[in-house]
């Protein structure tokens, strides 16, 4: 349903309306992590070569491919920024989250067994935590909750 709903706005883009669109918010697991694993105790990272090699620069980002993520040509399509930052990176803002933000991590997946291999049980809590605070959210004014981290 959702990856129908993604090709949909990528294959007609004028219906979605981007004036009305004013962010992107993704949660997931390492279809659409844009790097947050690079900052989550994890052997579950993607931030080496081959990784990464057709993304701007050619550097690996910690995104589970070698350039953009469909969730970064969604986000392009809405006529929001090409590329749609991971919360976690340090790099980035609250103003960068204004038009978009990745809260996704990869090997979270549906079924918990995954996370409790893969990823620090802390971690899962933090990320659990952000999703959390996300929902008491009000964008008439958007404040984020502050950035937890993961002990490593």
């Amino acid at each position: 349903m959702v990856l129908g709903f993604l090709l949909f706005l990528l294959f007609f883009p004028s219906l979605a309306a981007p004036s009305r669109i004013p962010a992107i918010i993704v949660f997931g697991d390492s279809t659409v992590d844009a790097g947050n694993n690079n900052y989550v105790h994890t052997i579950a990272r993607a931030n080496f070569p081959p990784y990464g090699r057709d993304f701007p620069g050619g550097r690996a980002t910690g995104r589970f491919c070698n350039g953009r993520l469909a969730t970064d040509f969604v986000s392009e399509s809405l006529g929001l920024p090409p590329t749609v930052p991971a919360y976690l990176d340090p790099a980035y803002s609250i103003k960068d989250f204004a038009t978009g933000v990745c809260f996704a991590s990869a090997a979270t997946g549906l079924d918990t067994a995954t996370s409790d291999v893969l990823v620090s049980p802390s971690c899962m809590a933090v990320l659990g935590h952000h999703a959390q605070q996300f929902s008491y959210c009000s964008f008439e004014s958007f404040s984020p909750p502050p950035r937890l981290r993961c002990a490593i």
